[in-house]
């Protein structure tokens, strides 16, 4: 699964200025309906807010990735928000997040979310790939650190 055909530039925010998951998963969502990505941003902020209730997506290192298959969504996309400030998040470490990936797929799309998760969990687990999620300032760097 290449991550970059997932996503793009447009597709990663920088120094987001949210104080809590709900607000950068909205930020996401809305971001991702202006580029046409979704048929509706609310009805994606819900889908994605009910599957965080069932399960939080807290990982480690002040990284969560949120996710959802969604009839809201067009086509699979993959997105990022890093925040200006750490946000609470019920991670496995007990971390802080302040990066934020989504994953946004169709309903239709059976599988393909998990698909991308283990890919990108793979990635995070790669020396360097955190820390890098939190200090690279360049977009297409972003993108080139999650495709190895």
């Amino acid at each position: 699964m290449k991550i970059s055909e997932l996503m793009s530039e447009e597709d990663i925010l920088f120094d987001l200025p949210c104080s809590d998951k709900n607000e950068v998963i909205k930020a996401l969502t809305e971001n991702l309906a202006a580029h046409g990505h979704l048929v509706s941003a609310q009805e994606c902020l819900e889908d994605v807010l009910k599957r965080e209730a069932e399960i939080s997506t807290g990982l480690v290192g002040g990284i969560a990735i949120p996710h959802t298959r969604s009839r809201a969504v067009k086509e699979s996309r993959v997105s990022i928000g890093r925040l200006t400030n750490v946000i609470p998040w019920e991670t496995i470490d007990g971390s802080a997040v302040q990066v934020v990936i989504l994953i946004t797929v169709p309903e239709s799309c059976q599988g393909e979310h998990l698909k991308i998760l283990a890919a990108l969990a793979e990635r995070l687990m790669e020396e360097g790939v955190c820390e890098g999620l939190h200090t690279i300032t360049e977009k297409h760097k972003i993108i080139e650190l999650l495709e190895g």
